[in-house]
């Protein structure tokens, strides 16, 4: 049958809905979910922003659950929150080992082994040329052991086309009791206020919210991105309401070199398939040391740390990364219906900086925020980027959520920016509103979004650049059968824009697993669009699509209790064979077959 006829078919049968999900890739879904494995999410004591952390919740679901447990007490298991149609099976599925109910539970003492394969049927020309040194399969092996205090933690992996697994190795050795934490091996740092990076700070929805615990300065890290996390120790320990913690590492990365060997820009992911690749990446080492300290003093939450990060080769004046020291704080102060918070960074030269202040009702939540950030001068934490594209830029915003009832809930997000470039002053600015409608077994999320940014260039000439962003899904789901659909469709405002239009069903009987679905999809001029369904392992997540053509998919797994098993297949077919691929990777076909295998043993 035709792919395009079968997708229309799919789409036409089932209704519809999103599964609601991070716009995470395969790996770093496995990721989140292995963190919460070994550290659960206490989620009666957890804000709004804790619960937004974790993988499979949505904005709208986040708010659900947290208005849920202030309102009716604390829930006792995820089924609650099933039976109330806040969550869908196969989220509280795999949300199952990631949360804890109280203080007093006991974490889950188990060890797990998870192996994941795939590989692409047809043969690309770097192979058929032998380009590339390995062969083209993907191995993933994950060994997970915890008991009593202790776990350890490892990770082997092989990205197509690499010849062994020494890329990507990494493990860690965690003791954690009441008090401490120690973290031998592979660890990341977390900036407490966000503004640690390279490119500025993101100002995400919940950046007015922190956590009712401590912050975590580092986290054990076992994650498929060759670039994250440091290797070394670090450690932390609470004391008479206060923690301080302190850790030093250093990792491997790949790094742009000029010709006077000075670090241009840093790669985040590298594979070394090629002799080539193997001289160019892994050619550069980061270190890091850092301390924090935590705890409440008069009533206002505080954190505070400092980082002194170091490369083993010079900077290129003109690159985007710096290094040094650089420290950061943050401060919080609840009064009665209002919250407040505020957090500054510095690296010693340049400033940043964010107020926000939060009123909170029984439907109504409004938060108020402004930030100053000056780019280009912070290197630590994800190198997240905010709108604007200035050297300085002030930023302005309002966000508010309305309940009308307890079965529809609109949000809406609203910030104005503008960006200092070389002493110009362009403007900028984001729209976007959301809303969640729900009744018996259905939910209907509309949503739509505006932004929009002005340059100017050394002769003052303006560039305006636009998008437009809409989507719909809707969801319906009983006790063995979830069946969603969406749409989505983004404009860039010169040309360029994209469709998605898809469907999946996913059947849960008994001890065995379905899914089943498909996307069509049609872009020009580049733009891209992202499918929350196209994901043949265990659980769905995001693949994103360029060009024309559609993807359809199956993945059948058994599951027990002591181990579980799964295959699935997918069919990407394009109408412009330019688009899959590109150089060496290059596929003489307009239609690739995708093939993966789960194995994961519990004992």
């Amino acid at each position: 049958m035709n792919s395009k006829v079968f997708v229309l078919i799919l789409c036409v049968l089932f209704s519809l809905s999103a599964i609601e999900s991070e716009l995470l890739d395969h790996d770093e879904t496995q990721a989140l979910i292995d963190q919460f494995r070994n550290y659960p999410l206490n989620i009666n004591r957890a804000t709004r922003s804790d619960i937004y952390q974790l993988p499979y919740i949505s904005e709208t679901a986040a708010e659900l659950i947290f208005m849920r447990i202030e309102e009716k007490g604390e829930i006792n298991s995820l089924d609650e929150l099933v039976a109330d149609g806040i969550l869908g099976r196969e989220e509280a599925e795999a949300l199952e080992n990631c949360v804890i109910f109280s203080d007093g539970q006991k974490y889950i003492r188990a060890g797990i082994y998870d192996l994941r394969f795939t590989r692409r049927i047809e043969k690309s020309r770097a192979y058929a040329d032998s380009v590339y040194l390995g062969n083209r399969s993907r191995f993933s092996h994950k060994l997970m052991v915890t008991g009593g205090n202790v776990s350890v933690n490892a990770l082997f992996e092989k990205d197509p086309g690499e010849v062994h697994y020494s890329d990507n190795m990494k493990g860690n050795l965690v003791f954690t009791g009441g008090l401490h934490r120690i973290i031998v091996g592979n660890f990341s740092p977390n900036s407490v206020t966000g503004m640690l990076q390279k490119e500025g700070f993101v100002m995400d929805q919940y950046s007015f919210s922190g956590s009712k615990s401590f912050h975590d300065f580092l986290k054990p890290s076992v994650s498929t991105n060759d670039y994250s996390g440091y290797n070394g120790a670090g450690l932390y320990y609470t004391f008479g309401g206060a923690r301080i913690t302190a850790y030093g590492g250093v990792k491997e990365i790949s790094a742009s070199l000029n010709e006077n060997e000075e670090i241009v820009s840093v790669n985040l992911y590298a594979l070394t398939r090629t002799l080539t690749e193997i001289e160019r990446y892994h050619n550069a080492s980061h270190e890091i040391f850092g301390a924090g300290v935590e705890g409440q003093y008069l009533g206002i939450r505080y954190a505070a740390g400092i980082t002194e990060e170091n490369f083993d080769k010079k900077l290129d004046p003109a690159a985007d990364l710096r290094e040094g020291t650089a420290g950061e704080l943050s401060l919080q102060k609840s009064a009665g219906l209002w919250k407040f918070r505020a957090d500054a960074a510095s690296d010693l030269d340049r400033f940043n900086m964010k107020l926000n202040a939060q009123l909170r009702s029984k439907d109504i939540t409004t938060g108020f925020f402004y930030g100053y950030i000056q780019k280009d001068k912070f290197c630590l934490s994800t190198p997240g980027l905010f709108m604007g594209s200035g050297e300085e830029e002030h930023v302005y915003g309002m966000k508010f959520r309305i309940r009308l009832n307890p079965k529809l809930i609109a949000i809406s997000e609203n910030l104005l920016f503008t960006s200092i470039l070389d002493g110009n002053s362009t403007p900028g600015g984001k729209n976007s509103v959301k809303l969640s409608v729900s009744f018996k077994n259905i939910m209907i999320e509309p949503s739509f979004s505006y932004k929009f940014s002005e340059t100017a260039d050394k002769y003052f000439l303006l560039t305006r650049e636009e998008q437009y962003q809409s989507g719909l899904k809707v969801k319906y789901e009983n006790k063995t059968v979830t069946s969603s659909t969406y749409i989505t469709y983004t404009d860039n405002g010169n040309g360029s824009n994209g469709y998605l239009l898809g469907s999946n069903i996913t059947s849960n009987t008994g001890n065995v697993k379905i899914r089943i679905g498909g996307d069509i999809y049609f872009t020009k001029e580049g733009t891209t669009v992202y499918s929350a369904l196209a994901d043949i392992g265990r659980f769905a997540s995001l693949t994103s699509f360029s060009g024309a053509g559609s993807r359809s998919y199956l993945m059948m797994m058994y599951i027990s209790k002591r181990f579980e098993i799964g295959a699935g297949i997918s069919r990407t077919a394009s109408e412009d064979s330019e688009t899959v691929g590109s150089g060496y990777d290059l596929i003489n076909s307009d239609a690739v077959h995708d093939i993966e295998v789960n194995f994961k043993l519990n004992f």
